[in-house]
């Protein structure tokens, strides 16, 4: 029997950690505001992310135009 590996269980905590504050939270705001909840895996990249996060607050949302007609 293997003794108990801290570092790999701290790795397991911080990705449930990470997908829970900002993965799960970010693909219902997507889904809510009409774009695809595979864009959040964008907001891990970089740059990326930085690019998207101006990119969707500036562009107009696809449900709020169903809405206004």
């Amino acid at each position: 029997m293997y003794p108990i590996n801290w570092h790999s269980l701290t790795d397991i905590l911080s990705l449930a950690l990470v997908l829970s504050i900002f993965v799960i939270p970010g693909s219902k705001i997507l889904h809510k505001a009409g774009f695809s909840r595979w864009w959040v895996c964008a907001f891990f990249v970089p740059i990326v992310g930085i690019i998207g996060l101006w990119v969707f607050a500036f562009r107009p949302w696809p449900n709020l135009k169903s809405l206004q007609n």
